[in-house]
């Protein structure tokens, strides 16, 4: 596991996706808000070992949650799949080295912040096709451009 992003495991990771998903949540759907931070650390968890929840299912093929339809489903695992693909194009495998690294680097920000762009474009038709979450569908463009802004921001990759 050493050689992997690890979102949930390396306290971090998680720190960092906890607070780009709750800012990104707030700004889409404030109104989730609670039932996100209940939802949020199995959603990442499950998305480190490979699993990932989805909406308007029953109760057994979503993992217990019932018929639900959280904007959460899809930007959590979103803002974890972003990162993941980040972390692996620089192989520095989070947030503790990437700092570093992007201290000796400022010269790769543009480069950079068009790879969020393009990482949160292809994630998101990933992520929202295995969730199958029509509210998320409904608010797609604004969970994108959000989605950038804050990750961005997170990186360092904003001006």
């Amino acid at each position: 596991m050493e050689n992997q992003f690890q979102p949930y495991s390396d306290p971090a990771n998680l720190e960092a996706i906890r607070a780009i998903s709750q800012e990104i949540i707030l700004s889409v759907v404030p109104e989730e808000k609670v039932g996100a931070e209940e939802l949020m650390d199995g959603l990442i968890e499950d998305y480190e070992d490979g699993l990932i929840t989805t909406a308007n299912t029953d109760a057994k093929i979503s993992g217990g949650f019932g018929n639900v339809d959280l904007v959460a489903l899809v930007v959590i695992p979103l803002v974890v799949a972003v990162l993941k693909k980040f972390f692996e194009e620089l192989i520095e495998l989070g947030f503790e080295k990437y700092k570093k690294w992007l201290e000796e680097h400022q010269e790769k920000k543009p480069q950079l912040s068009a790879k969020v762009d393009q990482f949160v474009e292809e994630q998101y038709t990933i992520i929202s096709t295995q969730v199958k979450s029509t509210k998320s569908k409904s608010k797609e463009k604004v969970i994108k451009q959000t989605t950038k802004i804050v990750v961005k921001r997170k990186l360092g990759l904003s001006e």
